[in-house]
């Protein structure tokens, strides 16, 4: 989706579509060709990414302190864009219509970005303590 990217998000919206980029990523595992090996890779990979991604985003709502939260936000950001890494591989590989993983690469590219921005925000106010 093409939702801004910008100030005016709010921390329930970006945990929900964390936790719907996360949920995609499953489904998308799901639809893999089974006994296909490059295909139980990204499966697998994909799976460990998401999962990742969705501790990340769980332990994020729940520990909001200072430099901790700006690595795990740092955390975040490396495994939005292990999904995106094997999304990509998934399109490449024609593995599921194109235009799903299409969406769900665009919406992990979004991610990054509100995550990177976030956590510059968080350095900026943490440098004027």
């Amino acid at each position: 989706s093409n939702r801004q990217i910008g100030k005016e998000m709010n921390a329930e919206e970006i945990k929900l579509r964390t936790d719907t980029l996360v949920s995609a990523c499953m489904k998308v595992a799901k639809l893999l060709p089974p006994g296909h090996q490059y295909a139980e890779l990204a499966r697998m990979e994909l799976i460990r990414r998401a999962s990742d991604l969705g501790v990340a985003s769980k332990s994020l709502s729940t520990a909001q302190v200072g430099r901790f939260f700006g690595e795990r936000l740092n955390k975040s950001i490396d495994h939005i864009n292990g999904c995106g890494f094997w999304l990509e591989v998934i399109m490449a590989e024609n593995w599921v219509d194109a235009a799903i993983i299409q969406q769900l690469i665009a919406e992990s590219e979004n991610l990054a970005k509100i995550y990177v921005l976030t956590v510059k925000n968080v350095e900026s106010k943490l440098e004027g303590i």
